[in-house]
């Protein structure tokens, strides 16, 4: 049988009375307590009976709130219906015993104990040594006759209870779930065919049980003396089984309490780690940081010293460059000067050496006089004697002028060197620490070009002079000879 939508929606509505879109467990429960207190006006008087209405109550809130949040929602409420009502197998449920250790006792428990569904004859609890709580209801033979109907008709009535099925489609999330558990179920175990018809039939039984109950209780007082002890022994069992179970409910509480702090403990350790970690990074970054400030301000510091030192290059520079260009101007006016002296030096020479050759020239002509007289040196010895005299103080003063002039000249170039390293002594003096800062500041390129330049200075220079001491050579090498 499938539920529509429509109906499951009708159904959750009218529990979702402030129209929230989803209802609380408490609400459900309380709908549910409702409805088994309108089955059961008299509820106090059967405890038994109530306590497994709660765990029905318990086993539905576990299908209807897998998350454990207390929100029960739409889809959690149609899933259950619908799952149940989409089952194969709702009429022959799976049932299992289970098996639990009691006073060194392995003690197995009959779920069917605790759905009201016992079949006759079927013993509740059973133990593998045949002694602790092994039969489950009155011998045979204990019973009347009267009250073997009533046992029937009490089979009956259990037959017929809405029991807790369990099939493959799914089970309770319950803290004692297992195979044969009295908690254990399903979707499917929530309902009957249709929600409507399920209650009527859940009515219409519990009424014809209270008469049951009501025929039962009269013919319990005849029967009192061989029933009492079957109902001792059944209620000794049932004592027993719910103190396991609370023990192992206790139990269960327990473990799940020592595994949340656990989880707790866990979470708070890492959640210590993971924060002194973050602390550590962060003061890292911070310490990385103010070593990067600091080293800015370092580069900027250098910078700005750099750039003064640029600034101050740049200017000694300029200041070098034009001492440079004045020394240059200088040193221009000191070759001309020397060429000028050394031009006029040269005319100079050239009218000694052109009245030496006149000298020369007319010694030649005095020699051919001389020669031409010899013949007529008898004609008058004196005046020959008197010539000779006379050439010869020609020649000597030729001679001394010769020598005067040569005198003069070194004397001259003595004079026009003394100047000029006088001049460049004092150019160099006043521009000595001037240039020695400027070579200090110059690269090395610089300084080689400025090498260059007085390298080529001094092989003019070298080419100047030695031009003079050719002409000198050539066209006068008696004064060579004198010096």
């Amino acid at each position: 049988m499938q539920l529509d939508t429509e109906t499951l929606q009708e159904v959750f509505n009218a529990l979702d009375t402030e129209h929230k879109g989803h209802i609380t467990v408490e609400q459900f429960t309380t709908a549910l307590e409702q409805f088994y207190s309108s089955l059961i006006p008299n509820a106090d008087e059967n405890p038994t009976l109530n306590r497994k209405h709660s765990l029905n109550v318990k086993n539905i809130v576990n299908v209807l709130d897998p998350e454990k949040d207390g929100i029960i929602s739409f889809e959690d409420f149609k899933s259950a219906f619908q799952d149940y009502f989409s089952s194969k197998d709702t009429e022959k449920p799976e049932r299992k015993n289970m098996t639990l250790k009691l006073m060194g006792r392995s003690v197995s428990i009959n779920p069917d104990d605790y759905v009201l569904n016992q079949s006759e004859g079927e013993n509740d609890l059973r133990t593998e040594d045949s002694g602790f709580l092994e039969t489950g209801g009155p011998e045979p033979s204990l019973v009347s006759p009267e009250f073997s109907s009533d046992i029937a008709m009490r089979n009956e009535g259990r037959r017929a209870w809405p029991i807790l099925r369990r099939s493959g489609g799914g089970s309770f999330h319950s803290p004692h779930e297992g195979p044969g558990s009295p908690y254990s179920g399903s979707r499917s175990d929530l309902l009957m065919d249709d929600v409507d018809s399920n209650f009527e039939s859940i009515r219409d039984q519990m009424r014809r049980m209270e008469e049951r109950v009501a025929s039962m209780s009269a013919n319990q007082l005849s029967n009192q003396d061989s029933v009492s002890p079957g109902l001792r022994e059944q209620n000794t069992r049932l004592n027993a089984t719910i103190a396991i179970l609370e023990e192992r409910l206790k139990e269960a509480e327990s473990r799940y309490e020592r595994d949340l702090e656990s989880e707790k403990t866990h979470m708070e350790s890492l959640m210590a780690r993971a924060k002194r970690a973050y602390e550590q990074e962060v003061e890292a970054l911070r310490s990385r940081l103010h070593k990067v400030e600091s080293d800015l301000t370092e580069n900027s510091i250098a910078l700005s010293k750099a750039k003064i030192e640029l600034e101050n290059s740049r200017v000694s520079q300029q200041k070098a460059s034009e001492s440079l260009n004045d020394a240059q101007d200088k040193i221009s006016q000191l070759q001309e000067q020397l060429q000028s002296r050394s031009s006029s030096e040269s005319v100079e020479l050239q009218k000694v050496i052109k009245e030496r050759d006149q000298a020369l020239r007319t010694l030649k002509e005095v020699n051919k006089a001389a020669d031409l007289r010899q013949s007529s040196i008898s004609h008058s010895s004196l005046d020959a004697v008197s010539r000779v005299a006379e050439l010869q103080q020609i020649i000597n003063r030729l001679k001394t002028e010769n020598r005067d002039l040569t005198i003069k000249l070194q004397d001259a170039q003595e004079e026009m060197l003394a100047r000029s390293y006088e001049d460049v002594k004092v150019f160099l003096t006043k521009t000595d620490n001037a240039y020695g800062i400027e070579i200090d500041k110059m690269t090395k390129e610089e300084i080689v070009d400025l090498w260059t330049q007085e390298k080529f200075g001094n092989m003019q220079l070298r080419a100047y002079l030695d031009r003079i001491l050719e002409k000198v050579v050539t066209h006068n090498p008696e004064l060579l000879e004198h010096a």
